[in-house]
């Protein structure tokens, strides 16, 4: 069994097949005794195609959901094959071990990367209903403090993360997902095992100075969010699965606590210095 600890919980993975670690998992590899609250993820190997005789609850670009006696599957495609691996989604909860199962075909045919398996496998369920949300954001570390900024895909997270490396000495701690987790009063960022096509993933954890909402626009100027603005960014930003209720239930809740605590602006921008100055300025006068 290889143990991982994310953010402040450890991730027990069981598998009669090796995963290739990856670029990024090593980095989060640890020691530690079996918790009740830990996440238990294993993996089986059989045919998938069985289950697609069950009723098909809806379709995405990248997966099925089928309803076996009672329980969801997401059957994913992989490539060309389709139903190449499932996650049984109801199992990922606090309390139940999460069950993968895989084509025999992938485990002949196909390297099993751990830095890409662990961002689809349920985790982020796991952690979502132990009330910690990862977030579709650029993390960086400025001064000892985590800045977030997100925002819908191709609007410009990795583009201003790159801007605070280059003009304000930060440091680029994930390029796509931030883990976010309370302490006492106080909430912190995490690193993730998966940063999307950023390349970019270290596993620090810091106290969060502000979320920023990003926007293009012609200027470079700060404005405040609405109580309603800040819960859809939030909802929106937390990786969930569509459709489920559960899971927007949780991430509503969680937005609600994060929104009360957290300092969060919309930063309407373009590509340049000018829009690091203008965040670092209001951050500076007025937190």
């Amino acid at each position: 069994m290889d143990t991982f600890k994310i953010g402040d919980t450890l991730l027990h993975w069981r598998s009669p097949y090796e995963l290739d670690p990856g670029r990024f998992m090593e980095r989060f590899r640890c020691q530690g005794p079996c918790g009740q609250d830990d996440i238990y993820i294993s993996a089986c190997f059989e045919p998938l195609q069985p289950y697609t005789q069950y009723p098909c609850l809806g379709s995405r670009e990248l997966y099925d959901v089928y309803d076996v006696s009672g329980e969801k599957l997401l059957l994913y495609h992989w490539g060309y094959q389709r139903n190449a691996y499932g996650v049984w989604i109801d199992r990922i909860r606090r309390g139940r071990e999460d069950c993968c199962s895989f084509d025999p075909e992938i485990v002949n045919n196909r390297v099993l990367n751990a830095d890409w398996f662990f961002g689809v496998c349920g985790l982020q369920r796991a952690l979502l209903h132990r009330g910690w949300p990862v977030l579709h954001a650029s993390y960086i570390d400025c001064n000892g403090k985590a800045i977030l900024f997100t925002a819908p895909s191709e609007t410009g997270k990795s583009t201003q993360a790159e801007l605070w490396r280059l003009y304000a000495g930060a440091q680029v701690i994930n390029g796509d997902r931030a883990l976010l987790g309370r302490r006492g009063e106080r909430w912190f960022a995490h690193g993730f095992p998966a940063c999307g096509s950023s390349g970019v993933c270290i596993d620090r954890s810091l106290p969060i100075e502000a979320i920023v909402v990003l926007a293009q626009g012609k200027e470079n100027e700060i404005t405040q969010l609405s109580a309603g603005e800040k819960l859809r960014a939030l909802v929106t930003a937390t990786v969930q699965y569509r459709g489920d209720g559960e899971d927007f239930d949780m991430a509503l809740e969680l937005a609600q606590q994060i929104a009360a605590q957290v300092p969060m602006v919309r930063l309407s921008c373009r590509p340049d210095r000018q829009a690091v100055e203008v965040l670092r300025q209001y951050l500076e006068n007025s937190l």
